[in-house]
This record gives C-alpha cells, sequence and structure tokens, in this order.
C-alpha cells in the first residue's frame, strides 16, 4: 500500500485529502504544519506528499527548499489556492503537479497516481566526513560531552587548545553548515559551538533546520561581528 503525507495547516482540507486518498486504497498520515510534516517524512518515509504552500511556521515552498537540501527525492504536489504557484515546479525538482483546492475531488486523484507511476525516485547520498578521532568516539562508550564545532579550521584548533586537553568532551568539527546537520543528528551533540558566517548554511540557518528536524540542540555562536541583534535573534 502506497504511503502518502498530507500537510495542510487546515483541518477540513486535511481530512478531505485523506478521505478522497483512503477511498482509493492509499495510506494517509496527516501533518498540520511543515515542522511536523518535514519530521513526519524523516520518520515514515513517504511515497509521496501533498503540501500546502501557505502555513504557518514553516511554508510548503521553505518546506521544499529544505527536502531539496536535504536531497530527500520524495515526489510531492503542491496544494494551493493560487495558480501563480505553477511556476515553482521549475525551482523545485521533486514537485510534480500543484492542485488547486477547488479541484481535490476531481484531479487530485488523477495528479497522485500519474505522479506515483513516474519512473522510481533515485537517491542522491550527502557526504560527509569523520576524523580517526571522532570515529572512535562514535564506537567507543562515553560519558563524555559531546561538542560538535563548526567553523574554520584555526577556529576549531583554538577552541581545541581551550577545551580538548580536558579531557571531558569529545570534539567534533566541520566548516560546512549542511554538512553540521547531517554530523549533528548523527552524533547528538550536547552542545554546537558555531561561527554564524559558514559556507552553504550559515549558524542561524542551522539552528532553524536542525529544529525543524526535531533536534533542537544547545548552541553557542561565534562572530567576528558585535552583530548583538542576529545573535539574539
Amino acid at each position: 500500500m502506497k504511503r502518502i503525507l498530507v500537510i495542510d495547516d487546515d483541518e477540513s482540507t486535511r481530512l478531505l485529502i485523506s478521505r478522497i486518498l483512503e477511498s482509493r486504497g492509499y495510506e494517509t498520515i496527516l501533518a498540520k504544519n511543515g515542522i511536523e510534516g518535514m519530521r513526519l517524512a524523516l520518520s515514515h518515509h513517504p511515497d509521496l506528499i501533498t503540501v500546502d504552500v501557505m502555513m504557518p511556521y514553516l511554508n510548503g515552498l521553505n518546506f521544499m527548499k529544505i527536502l531539496t537540501m536535504m536531497r530527500l527525492e520524495i515526489p510531492s504536489i503542491f496544494v494551493t489556492v493560487k495558480e501563480e504557484v505553477e511556476k515553482y515546479q521549475s525551482v523545485f525538482p521533486y514537485v510534480k503537479n500543484f492542485c488547486l483546492k477547488g479541484d481535490l475531488k476531481e484531479k487530485l486523484v488523477g495528479m497522485v497516481e500519474e505522479t506515483l507511476n513516474l519512473p522510481d525516485r533515485g537517491y542522491t547520498d550527502i557526504e560527509y566526513t569523520l576524523k580517526e578521532k571522532e570515529i572512535f568516539g562514535l564506537l567507543g562508550k562515553s560519558d563524555r560531552k559531546k561538542i560538535l564545532v563548526v567553523s574554520d579550521n584555526d577556529t576549531f584548533d583554538f577552541v581545541t587548545v581551550m577545551l580538548g586537553d580536558a579531557e571531558i568532551y569529545e570534539l567534533y568539527h566541520t566548516s560546512d553548515g549542511l554538512e553540521a546537520v547531517f554530523k549533528a543528528v548523527m552524533i547528538k551533540p550536547d552542545l554546537i559551538v558555531t561561527d554564524i558566517d559558514v559556507p552553504n548554511i550559515n549558524g542561524i540557518s542551522l539552528a532553524k533546520i536542525l529544529f525543524i528536524l526535531g533536534h533542537p540542540f544547545p548552541i553557542i555562536y561565534l562572530s567576528e561581528k558585535a552583530d548583538v541583534e542576529t545573535i539574539q535573534k
């Protein structure tokens, strides 16, 4: 049985889509916003997603941005009240169609069947590196606190001198924000120390994405700028 994740902040629309799809033999999982939807997508691995474009907390467009960034190739259908959303299909490779809310009863099933009959979705791996010491730290059993440092090499060397000799912390490192997302989910650090300005995903976005994924790790920000407003935000 194909599993479809339905994401919509409007309860009546969620239930309508669920009834339409379940009457055709599909299993549905329901989410009331994009944050809940992202967590369900990671835990249930749906065959298809229907996602409302306009939602609080995390709208459909930003949901697809994160899905694309994570390289989760789940075919999706935008559900919307506005036709101009069609232009975003070319922006997001996994969005295969869009359905106006007024046309759900007449058109949704056909779109779902057409999308599910497309060639099997691919799989794009995310590469990240673990140093030998980091691998041993993950494999071993230790009471030491894990700290993920997201910064350039010079800053990591400085942090290592300050904290590494204490032998009460296990230090992990990456200089890339995207890699930091995956390392954090894998390592589950007790603390993240991150520069605000790092490649691909900055420190502020790193915190947002980890929260959305259900991993709100405590974070200390590093910055060369006295940008108190940004850091407090």
